[in-house]
C-alpha cells in the first residue's frame, strides 16, 4: 500500500515537472516572436495624434493597432496626399514616404489619405479628377512594386480616406482612391465622414477624441483587421 502510494506520488510529481517545462518552453518561444506591426501612412488626421493609450490626443490608428494586438506606427505628414505636397510646396507627397514605410517593415499597411488632394499645394483652384487619379495610380503602382521589400502582399494593404465635414463636397476623391488602389488588389475600408453635430471634429476637419474613437470603430467594423 505504502509502495503504491509512493509510486503514485512520484508519477504525479514527474508529470507536474514535465508540464511545467512544456509551459516554460511555450512561453519562451512566444516571447521570442517579433511583435506584429501596423503602419499607417497619412495626413494630419493621422499625424496630429499620438500613440498613448487613454490619452485625450490618442489617434484612431493607435486605437486600431492596440485592439488588433499590433504595434501601431504612423508615417504621416500634415497637409499632404497622393498629389498634394505641403501648402508651401516644399514638402513631399505620399510617394516620398515610401522609403520610410519600407524601413518600418509593416505586417499590415493602411494608406489613409485623399483629404488634401482637392487642390494643388500653392493653388486655391480645384484639382481635376484626372490629375488626382493619375497621382493615386502612380503611388499605388510604386507601392505595389515594393511590397516584396516589406515581405507583405496586396492582401496586407488597406486604404481609407478619413474626412471631416468641411470638405464633404470633394468626396469624389474617395472613389478615385478606392478605384485606383483596388486595381492592385488593395482593400478599401469605407469610413464616411465625421458629420457635424456629433462632437466628432474640433474644426470640421480633424477629429476630437470622440471622433478618433468613431474612426476606430468604423475601421474595425468595415474591415477584417480584427481577424488578422
Amino acid at each position: 500500500m505504502f509502495k503504491r502510494f509512493r509510486f503514485t506520488f512520484i508519477a504525479v510529481f514527474v508529470t507536474m515537472i514535465a508540464v511545467g517545462a512544456t509551459l516554460l518552453t511555450f512561453n519562451s518561444a512566444n516571447a521570442d516572436l517579433p511583435e506584429k506591426k501596423l503602419v499607417v501612412v497619412g495626413d494630419s488626421i493621422t499625424a496630429r495624434y499620438n500613440d498613448i493609450s487613454g490619452d485625450a490626443n490618442e489617434g484612431w490608428w493607435s486605437m486600431v493597432g492596440h485592439e488588433m494586438g499590433y504595434t501601431p506606427v504612423k508615417v504621416a505628414v500634415s497637409g499632404v496626399g497622393f498629389m498634394r505636397k505641403q501648402p508651401d510646396c516644399s514638402g513631399i507627397r505620399f510617394g516620398g514616404m515610401l522609403s520610410q514605410v519600407i524601413a518600418e517593415q509593416p505586417d499590415i499597411l493602411i494608406i489613409a489619405g485623399g483629404r488634401n488632394d482637392w487642390r494643388d499645394c500653392a493653388s486655391s483652384s480645384h484639382a481635376s479628377e484626372a490629375k488626382v487619379r493619375d497621382h493615386a495610380f502612380r503611388y499605388f503602382r510604386a507601392l505595389n512594386a515594393r511590397l516584396g521589400l516589406m515581405g507583405i502582399t496586396s492582401d496586407d494593404v488597406y486604404m481609407m480616406s478619413p474626412w471631416g465635414a468641411a470638405a464633404s463636397s470633394h468626396m469624389w476623391i474617395r472613389s478615385v482612391v478606392k478605384d485606383e488602389g483596388e486595381r492592385f488588389g488593395f482593400t478599401w475600408i469605407p469610413t464616411s465622414y465625421l458629420q457635424d453635430g456629433h462632437g466628432w471634429s474640433v474644426d470640421r476637419t480633424h477629429p476630437t477624441l470622440a471622433g478618433n474613437v468613431e474612426l476606430k470603430r468604423r475601421v474595425l467594423k468595415f474591415s477584417d483587421l480584427l481577424c488578422r
